[in-house]
Order: C-alpha cells, then structure tokens, then sequence
C-alpha cells in the first residue's frame, strides 16, 4: 500500500474519516440484468 506521506494533516484526516463511514457497508449489489436491459424484462412479462 502506498505511504499517504504527500498528504497534508487534514487530508488524511478527510480520507481517514471516508473509508470509516464505508466500513461495514460491504460491497454495493449488483444491478441484475433485467435492470440493466429493458429488452429482458420485456421478455420476462
């Protein structure tokens, strides 16, 4: 991982604080592929 050395006080404080309030929200789902394609719902009525 890369040092944050080059950032000033408060921008690691500002990152800091971002990646806290992502913890424990996991990874955001996925659309299926009736979301993403019009054409498949269509296909499924």
């Amino acid at each position: 991982m890369p040092s944050f050395n080059h950032f000033l006080q408060d921008e690691r404080e500002a990152h800091y604080s971002f990646v806290k309030l992502l913890e424990g929200k996991g990874e955001p789902t996925r659309p299926t592929m009736a979301e993403m394609c019009p054409m498949m719902m269509k296909m499924r009525k």
